[in-house]
């Protein structure tokens, strides 16, 4: 390259640096943006956005149906005229007509309503107390949902009345339910802890069980890698399964602040292919890439336990006698075509959304994707911890497992006063187990906390005899935060972590 060009290269990365400089630090604003309902006996539950961007939720309090508009912030409440003075309304889903649907339980039925006509039409369902739970509609514009008392499936086909499908295992409880790419019906089977799937065109249902690995597993996701996301509503887990040889991983979220569990509700796939979920007791909302096994949670702020005078804990989290707060209780969540995450909070009386283009003020990366440990000798791995804050005061290193009393795993601590804004820290990650794992397969997540986010590695920890691939490389990798050079790599790594990120050509599935 000759050197006049040369220099006009340079002078324009100068000008660049110096045009787009180095976002400003996140950490001193809210990821989230929560809205309080303006009535009294407020209690959203299921949530949904239409195509054109309007938020709709059920209320269950009030036996609603409420419109939400973003850019005005007001809402829009439609009675439900089903002669009740309640209902309980867990998915809403939106045909290509533009109506929206969703089930109820308190009426047992599957309604429709056109939002431009103000209509409502109820489909019965036959079974009675069928409790119509989770909806979806697959390509042929058929709607299918799950009965969670009447365990069964349903179809409603456009023009028709209601058919069911009995499931193989009886009170089975089937709950969350996805379509994958070729027609088949995914959901899970929180009684009988099964992951399972039902083929239209033969009629014959396929179980994977899931065991001791799941408590009661709720929501489900068929991804567009071809692997299946299980939340589950019991423990701390997020379980991927391989839906072609039927391998099961067990991860966990970050450690609950709130209780033992944090107790993951539903996922779903956002715009980017990243996988979406929310916390029921963890009060928070968690993004996992599931290419490179990176995870951010955003934690919302506990309500106290006066706003809601009596109220008790679910079993399956222990709490502390006398916690003076409560979670919000995200119980659901959607996602726009921005890679917003939209949720309700059921106790704290709010809807909220969590803005696609938050940055974190810490990274956590450098995922080894999976390691593999022989016996009880421990094993030792690299992270890598990137600040983009001057001084992370509050920073938190933590670990959580599916097991922790199954693993010895060394200090994490890092001193704050080491990390500084655009500085990097190694951090060494030495694990083992104190017993044989009761499976092949199972993780760890080492999380780092900096206020209310989270920023989390999820790491596969196998006894099996493999190769372990790699990841792909992360942006933050290789070149240290200073100058010209690492303000342009600052950059890098905003754009690289945000909620919604697009996958990079030819990611493969991790095994």
């Amino acid at each position: 390259m000759k050197a006049g060009k040369v220099l006009s290269f340079l002078v324009l990365l100068i000008l660049v640096v110096l045009v787009q400089p180095v976002p400003a630090a996140t950490g001193s604003g809210n990821p989230y943006e929560e809205f309080r309902i303006p009535w009294a006996g407020s209690q959203p539950l299921g949530i949904c956005v239409d195509r054109a961007g309007k938020v709709w939720f059920g209320d269950d309090g009030t036996n609603r149906l409420v419109g939400f508009d973003p850019v005005t912030s007001t809402f829009s409440p439609v009675d439900i005229p089903n002669n009740e003075t309640s209902c309980e309304i867990w998915s809403i889903v939106q045909d290509s007509a533009g109506a929206l649907w969703f089930g109820d339980a308190i009426s047992n039925a599957i309604w429709s309503f056109d939002p431009t006509t103000g209509v409502f039409t109820r489909f019965p369902v036959p079974t009675r107390d069928s409790y119509p739970f989770q909806l979806a509609f697959d390509s042929n514009g058929t709607l299918w949902f799950t009965e969670l008392y009447g365990g069964k499936i349903g179809e409603l086909r456009k023009g028709s009345t209601i058919r069911e499908y009995p499931t193989p295992t009886l009170s089975s409880a089937p709950n969350g339910l996805d379509i994958g790419v070729d027609g088949r019906v995914w959901f899970v089977e929180g009684a009988a802890k099964q992951l399972v799937s039902f083929d239209p065109a033969t009629g014959e249902f396929a179980e994977i069980q899931l065991g001791d690995m799941a408590g009661n597993p709720r929501g489900v996701q068929v991804t567009g890698l071809g692997d299946i996301w299980v939340a589950d509503s019991a423990t701390s887990r997020l379980i991927r399964v391989d839906q072609e040889t039927g391998r099961v991983v067990p991860f966990v979220t970050s450690p609950a602040t709130y209780g033992v569990e944090s107790t993951p509700y539903f996922v779903l796939e956002g715009p980017g292919g990243n996988i979406l979920f929310n916390e029921r007791l963890g009060n928070k909302i968690g993004n996992l890439d599931p290419s490179t096994l990176l995870m951010t949670e955003y934690e919302l702020p506990y309500s106290s336990t006066i706003e809601v005078p009596g109220y008790v804990p679910p079993p399956c989290c222990s709490v502390p006698t006398g916690l003076p707060v409560m979670p919000r209780e995200i119980f659901c969540i959607a996602s726009d075509g921005n890679g917003d995450v939209w949720f309700t909070e059921s106790l704290g009386k709010r809807i909220g959304v969590v803005r696609a283009g938050y940055s974190p003020p810490l990274v956590l990366s450098g995922s080894p994707g999976a390691v593999r440990l022989a016996g009880t000798d421990p094993t030792e791995f690299t992270l890598r911890l990137v600040s983009l804050v001057e001084k992370p005061a509050d920073l938190v290193i933590a670990y959580n497992t599916p097991d922790n009393d199954a693993f010895e795993v060394g200090s994490l601590y890092v001193n704050p006063m080491e990390i500084g804004r655009g500085s990097q820290k190694e951090i060494p990650v030495t694990v083992g187990f104190r017993h044989a794992p009761q499976a092949e397969d199972t993780s760890i997540t080492i999380s780092a906390q900096q206020g209310s986010v989270w920023s989390s590695v999820l790491v596969r920890l196998t006894t099996r005899e493999e190769t372990i691939p790699s990841l792909p490389t992360q942006s933050a990798a290789g070149l240290p935060l200073t100058g010209i050079a690492g303000a342009v790599l600052s950059c890098l790594v905003f754009r690289r972590i945000r909620m919604q990120g697009s996958k990079p050509p030819g990611t493969e599935r991790l095994p």
